[in-house]
């Protein structure tokens, strides 16, 4: 046992000696490690790292001096985890100690570019003065100078400190000569450069007029928004222009007669305008084009609870709950050239307007136009709608790329009139007196992709399909009837799914944007693609037809009884069932049960 506990502390010793060092003695300005673990330290220090960089517009340099200085040497006896930097740092008995005598840096920045210079500095410091001692501690960090930690646990002392930014901007001289070439050698182009000079102008446009009604909380806005008028440049370098409107503006005129809690709206348009042009990096950033709702016609809600209405052509008479938006579209745009290429977005979607009426309904929504939903329940109506976003790629070194075509639901003149749960989409769809019903009118989908300039060459290629044919559904007196496409009839059923004939033309394309079939097209016609581009003012134009009746060949045909000469009465209520047949599956259910009943006594 005895030759073992000599064994261990021949071991620790020879560990201590290699940590602290062979010689004992400490000098002036030296570190000292004595029985200790785990130690690191490192004297007083200075260091400036710099980092200069060239680029196509300028010059950049960055400077960092830093310096840790402090009194003496570092003292690290009997402890355990101790970083020691500066000088005058003194830990004993301790462990896990980080000790930083004061600190003093001067980081700057200095920027050189043919029109403008920017030098940028900050000093920063931690200050303190005398030694930093740690006695017994456990986790202790000191920064600066002067700390004492005597048998403290988790203790974290640091002078404050200071920092005092300073930037400072110098522009050319009146009449500076700049001058690009090569070193040595006659410049190839010279030009006389003013100071950068800064033009500001920032205004806006409100306006302001409302209507309001506060003992039927009635809201009518006349013309409502802003249109900023703001313009920065720092010439000729950068300048940034914000104008065009958002807001509301006059339709054919707004009444809510006896109704409360309405909000009525004229025409509504988004419309903000963004330039941003950057002449030194030959590069701009423009939004622009406009969105919103038409103000067609007048917005009417006479004895109606919680009606909001915008646009116009809506009517909700007697009706709660209801919300009519006129015809939308989508026109925003944005463009961005680059010395790399130029970069164009467009959105050119829209739904078709026209007239609203919700006459003694309840929760209905209608946006678009050519929706009638009266005497409904939990009714949504879109009108013809139209997607045609647009996105191209061109100038770059790659090529050009350009993605467009059209897609949509064509038709016009939805009713949904004595219905429960409807949703109908496009045009054409009727589903009087029923309940739980989906309708969706003629689908476009065409996409189109092109590309020129490539390593590849140049290629296009769009996929138009075309499902159902035009518009015309009808689910009278039926319960959960879901149809798409045109030409499907669901008279008295419940439970049924119809989808029109689909058409893919099955070829690679041109680029030409594929048309959603208009309303007045017929099954024999709609067959051939169309050519001719949808833009959201097309859209709105085929608004006001009245809802076509689905043609012979379009129709999904049930036995003759069903679509023919079946009666009106004596029937369940949207199945259509004869009352006779049900009172003859009564009467044998009953008799089963009683004969069942009989049985079970004996």
């Amino acid at each position: 046992m005895r030759q073992q506990r000599f064994l261990t502390a021949a071991a620790a010793a020879a560990v201590l000696t290699a940590v602290a060092g062979a010689g004992p003695a400490w000098s002036d300005g030296g570190n000292l490690a004595a029985g200790s673990a785990g130690t690191v330290q490192v004297g007083s220090t200075g260091s400036s790292p710099t980092v200069t960089a060239d680029t196509a517009i300028g010059s950049i340099a960055l400077t960092a001096p830093l310096t840790v200085s402090g009194s003496g040497g570092n003292t690290s006896s009997g402890s355990i985890g101790s970083a020691q930097v500066g000088g005058g740092n003194d830990a004993r008995r301790s462990a896990g100690t980080v000790q930083v005598a004061s600190t003093h840096g001067a980081p700057s920045a200095h920027a050189a570019t043919q029109l403008v210079a920017v030098d940028a500095s900050s000093p920063v410091a931690v200050p303190g003065e005398g030694s930093n001692t740690a006695t017994g501690s456990l986790v202790t960090v000191q920064a600066g100078g002067g700390h004492e930690a005597n048998g403290s646990v988790a203790q974290v002392k640091a002078e404050q400190a200071s920092a005092e930014p300073q930037v400072a901007v110098s522009g050319l001289g009146d009449g500076a000569l700049v001058q690009l070439g090569p070193a040595g050698q006659p410049p190839a182009f010279m030009l006389q450069l003013a100071p950068p000079t800064l033009t500001q102008r920032l205004g806006a446009n409100v306006k302001d007029d409302v209507t309001y009604d506060l003992s039927s909380l009635t809201a009518q806005a006349n013309a409502v928004g802003v249109g900023p008028d703001v313009y920065l440049a720092l010439d000729p370098i950068l300048s940034l222009a914000i104008g065009g409107w958002i807001g509301t503006g006059p339709n054919a005129g707004n009444s809510a007669v006896s109704s409360l809690g309405t909000g009525q709206v004229g025409s509504v348009a988004v419309g903000p305008t963004v330039a941003l042009d950057a002449p030194a990096a030959e590069s701009s950033v423009m939004l622009g084009g406009s969105s919103g709702v038409d103000g067609v016609g007048s917005n009417l809600a006479g004895t109606s609870l919680g009606t909001a209405q915008a646009g116009g052509g809506n009517t909700a008479d007697g009706s709660a709950g209801t919300a009519q938006i006129g015809g939308v579209a989508l026109g925003q745009t944005l463009a961005a050239a680059t010395p790399f290429g130029t970069v164009a977005l467009g959105t050119g979607s829209g739904i078709a307007g026209g007239s609203n009426s919700a006459a003694g309904s309840l929760g209905t929504v209608q946006i678009g136009g050519g929706n009638n939903a009266d005497g409904s329940a939990g009714t949504a109506q879109v009108g013809a709608t139209t997607l045609a976003p647009f996105a191209s790629l061109t100038g770059t070194p790659l090529g050009d790329v350009t993605v467009g075509g059209s897609s949509g639901i064509a038709g016009s003149g939805n009713d949904a009139t004595g219905s429960l749960g409807s949703v109908q989409v496009g045009g054409g769809n009727t589903s009087t007196g029923s309940g739980g019903t989906t309708q969706s009118s003629g689908i476009a989908v065409g996409p189109t992709v092109s590309t020129s300039g490539t390593p590849a060459g140049g290629a296009s290629t769009g996929s138009p399909t075309n499902v159902g044919q035009g518009s015309g559904n009808t689910a009278a007196s039926s319960l959960g009837t879901a149809q798409v496409g045109g030409g499907n009839t669901a008279t008295g059923s419940a439970g049924t799914a119809q989808v029109g004939s689909a058409q893919p033309q099955g070829r690679v394309l041109s680029s030409t944007p594929i048309t959603p079939l208009p309303a007045n097209r017929t099954p024999a016609t709609a067959a051939a693609p169309a050519t001719t581009p949808v833009t959201p003012a097309t859209a709105v134009s085929t608004v006001g037809g009245a809802a076509k009746k689905p043609s012979a060949s379009g129709v999904l045909h049930t036995p003759s009884k069903t679509l023919t000469g079946q009666r009106t009465t004596g029937t369940l209520p949207f199945t259509g069932l004869d009352l006779l047949y049900a009172v003859l599956l009564g009467t044998i259910l009953t008799a089963a049960g009683l004969r069942l009943r009989a049985h079970a006594r004996h």
